[in-house]
Formats: structure tokens, sequence, C-alpha cells
């Protein structure tokens, strides 16, 4: 034939194909600031807005086994603390930090940022 048809590329195997996307998959990583709150004895303040309140309580409400965990102080011996992880530019940590920025002289507070970025 002096026009032969162009050669089809070779067709790879499902398998082989799942296991490609599968590596790629595992060997991607990223860096992820989170954004880790204490949460206080403190009553969320009466007069914030609405949707930020319920926000803010959810927080409160929803506290994973796993952030309940104890630190010992040298004069006050150990002491509960209950801390919230979010991703740093998420809803949950902008509302947190929205709270604690507007209502920054409030003793005992509900809300304490141990770290912004981590």
């Amino acid at each position: 034939d002096p026009y032969p048809a162009p050669a089809l590329p070779a067709r790879r195997s499902e398998k082989a194909h799942r296991t490609q996307v599968s590596q790629r998959k595992s060997g991607s990583h990223f860096p992820v600031s989170l954004t880790v709150i204490a949460l206080g004895e403190g009553l969320i303040a009466r007069n914030t807005q609405p949707k930020l309140q319920h926000r803010l309580r959810q927080l409160v409400d929803k506290v994973p086994k796993e952030h309940r965990c104890s630190v010992e102080l040298p004069r006050e011996g150990p002491v509960a603390l209950n801390m919230r992880l979010f991703v740093a530019n998420s809803e949950d940590a902008k509302a947190a930090r929205e709270y604690v920025v507007a209502n920054a002289a409030q003793r005992p507070a509900p809300f304490v940022i141990l770290s912004e970025a981590l």
C-alpha cells in the first residue's frame, strides 16, 4: 500500500493508568497554614451579628475529641484545653479572628488565637 494508515498510539491498560494516577495523587503535597484556637470560658457577646454568632456557636459545640487535651502548668498543675484547628483562610478561622479583634478586651474570652498561620 503506497499510503499506509498512520500508526495508532498503543493503548495503556486500565490497570497501568490507575497505577499512574494513584502514584501522582499520593506524591502530591501542598503546604497548608492552620489557625489554632483555644476555647475559653467566656460567652459570645450578645451584640455579635446573628450569622457570626451562629458560626461561632458551632465552633464551640462541635469540638472533636482529638482537640481536647491537658496542659501541665508549673504552678496550676494540669489544665484542660479545648482547641480547634482550621485551615487559615477558612470561613471558621476568619469568623474566630473577626470576633477576637472586635472583642479584644473581653475577659474571660470565649476564643484565644494561639496561632494565626501555623
